[in-house]
């Protein structure tokens, strides 16, 4: 069993100090900063931080994450604060949980036996300003509590993630679920997490990877803009057999560009009507994987983006906003271009859906920009002069391109924790991390 906790004063430190104790594994996520009520957390509690500095994302993706959820509080009294979004939090994605009072130690050893499974077991309550005494109630609790679970066998859940090398990948290595166990291939092997280096275009060497891994769900990102019918098409048909073969779950990132751009906006029922070549092959792969015969998710996401640090098309708008390139963007081409790490962040909830996360997804930040829109939010962002970017449009190009590929997102919306930040919520974000360094 792995102890998740947001590490907070109170209950959430105790749990994280008993897990030690006991010699159980912890984790979970705390607000970006380590921020707690007596400061930020020491480094030796293993805690990610989350995109946000409020606690409200902690307690969600915490909950989420976990198979069950176990609060510690006094009887008297309402629940209130993250407590109650906790058990709000776990109600609405169907995840048990109970409310425990610190005399009520049979009643939650008889919870805990009866569900099956637990691997990871979120454990929340108040804070120690809300509840004085709660660090010694819930470390007197959970130690006699856990206990005897200490040499309980975990069966992780094993992740193999495609195209390690790749901007999506490296994103959804660091926001992985604690207690997951994530492997990683590349063409060259490693990739920041267990990796191995594999040509997926070999049906022989993606046999052998999968049967080495043995994966319960295979998140295939691994795609080729040059050579596409071997590295989107082939690749996709030997991974997608090869999940079959050892029954693993996939999630295939697909593309707005599989959409025809003429009848935006386009609903996850929206199939797909190709007119670039990219987009074609990328067609071709989400037929593949729908065909594969097994428990298929496909994902299809639009322009992936980070200002700060800038990816790669970030960083060559910014060198045509500082006169080293002459930058032309089309002012008539519509995408949704999305925070890479709010799709790496949902990509994983949509795998914490289990079965019922099958079908098509759609992610998308809310705001629709052209690519000169896109790139006069960059100069916003760092305080530059638009005018150096050169606006042109696809009709001058006469490039075939979909010209209007808005994406709905109704069923993310409707199921997954994480909202997709909009671009302004970037500029405003990366305006704020720029001024902090210069002080």
């Amino acid at each position: 069993m792995i102890i998740i906790s947001g590490g907070q004063t109170g209950v959430d430190r105790a749990a994280l100090d008993v897990a030690a104790k006991l010699g159980l594994k912890s984790g979970g996520w705390c607000p970006r900063g380590r921020l707690a009520e007596d400061g930020p957390l020491h480094p030796d509690y293993p805690l990610r931080e989350t995109l946000a500095e409020t606690p409200e994302q902690r307690t969600v993706w915490n909950t989420f994450d976990s198979d069950a959820t176990l609060i510690i509080a006094p009887r008297e009294g309402a629940l209130q604060g993250g407590s109650r979004l906790a058990l709000q939090t776990a109600k609405q994605y169907g995840r048990p949980a109970l409310v425990a009072a610190p005399e009520g130690l049979e009643e939650a050893a008889s919870w805990l036996d009866s569900l099956s499974g637990v691997r990871l077991l979120n454990i929340a309550g108040p804070r120690a300003s809300e509840w004085h005494g709660a660090y010694p109630a819930a470390t007197a609790f959970l130690t006699a509590l856990l206990e005897g679970r200490v040499r309980d066998p975990v069966s992780l859940p094993r992740v193999l993630i495609t195209g390690g090398s790749g901007f999506l990948a490296r994103h959804l290595v660091e926001a992985a679920p604690s207690g997951w166990e994530v492997y990683v291939t590349t063409r060259r092997g490693g990739g920041g997490a267990a990796g191995a280096a594999a040509e997926l275009s070999d049906p022989a060497e993606v046999g052998s990877l999968f049967a080495s891994v043995q994966p319960s769900v295979v998140i295939h990102t691994a795609y080729g803009a040059r050579y596409g019918d071997r590295d989107i098409v082939a690749a996709t048909r030997h991974v997608a057999s090869a999940a079959r073969g050892v029954g693993a779950r996939l999630i295939h990132i697909s593309s707005d560009m599989v959409l025809d751009g003429e009848s935006a906006p386009f609903e996850e029922s929206a199939e797909p009507a190709p007119v670039h070549e990219y987009g074609r092959w990328k067609s071709s792969a989400e037929a593949l994987a729908r065909e594969a015969g097994t428990a298929t998710s496909i994902v299809r996401i639009s322009l992936l983006t980070r200002f700060s640090p800038p990816d790669p098309r970030t960083e060559w708008v910014l060198s045509g906003l500082r006169g080293e390139v002459k930058c032309e963007l089309f002012t008539d081409e519509l995408r949704t271009p999305t925070l890479v790490e709010d799709a790496a962040r949902q990509v994983w909830e949509i795998v914490g859906l289990g079965g019922t996360a099958e079908g098509v997804w759609h992610l998308a930040n809310p705001e629709a920009v052209s690519r000169y829109a896109l790139g006069c939010l960059v100069a916003a962002a760092y305080d530059l002069d638009p005018r150096l970017l050169v606006a042109s449009s696809l009709q001058q190009s006469r490039a075939v391109r979909p010209r209007d590929l808005r994406l709905l997102t109704a069923r993310a919306d409707r199921r997954l924790p994480t909202r997709s930040r909009t671009l302004s919520e970037l500029v405003s974000e990366c305006r704020a991390q720029t001024r902090s360094n210069f002080n």
